[in-house]
């Protein structure tokens, strides 16, 4: 779906609909639906698009311009909240698959891989390889913590 696509369906689907929200952008409720059908000269602008993910905790405008960008979304912790090791890994994880992914495709573009470009792929792989193995020891460590003394394994 499109942008404009998801903004609509986020307004019209929260409760209250287009009149509620629109009250909270202190705008008109024909100004905010003319401008999520594009009517006329109407655009819902980005700060406005903003506050209407602020107000509905509702992502879907965020994940379809991401997903237009060719890009994902990845939760956060948030503040105040105390990093989780393992959750930190992911995060890791899931950047390291993200540079590969960015290096193949840019390398790919004159469908000719040089060496150069196999080196710095393969120096991506590497890196994404090594982010699944400390997930993994992370993992482990977890599961190991969660063990009665009596049933750990010793290292």
């Amino acid at each position: 779906m499109s942008l404009l696509d998801e903004a609509y369906h986020l307004v019209h689907d929260h409760p209250g609909g287009a009149p509620a929200l629109a009250a909270r952008l202190k705008k008109n409720h024909g100004t905010l639906c003319h401008e999520l059908t594009a009517t006329g000269s109407a655009k819902l602008g980005l700060l406005d698009a903003k506050k209407l993910t602020d107000f509905t905790g509702d992502l879907r405008i965020l994940q379809a311009w991401a997903m237009e960008a060719g890009q994902m979304l990845m939760p956060l912790p948030k503040d105040g909240q105390p990093t989780d090791e393992c959750l930190a890994r992911v995060a890791s994880m899931a950047k390291e698959f993200g540079d590969l992914v960015k290096e193949v495709t840019h390398d790919l573009g004159d469908n000719q891989i040089s060496d150069n470009e196999l080196d710095r792929i393969e120096r991506e792989a590497s890196q994404l390889v090594a982010a699944v193995h400390h997930l993994l020891a992370s993992l482990r460590q977890r599961n190991q913590d969660g063990k009665p003394n009596a049933e750990r394994q010793v290292p």
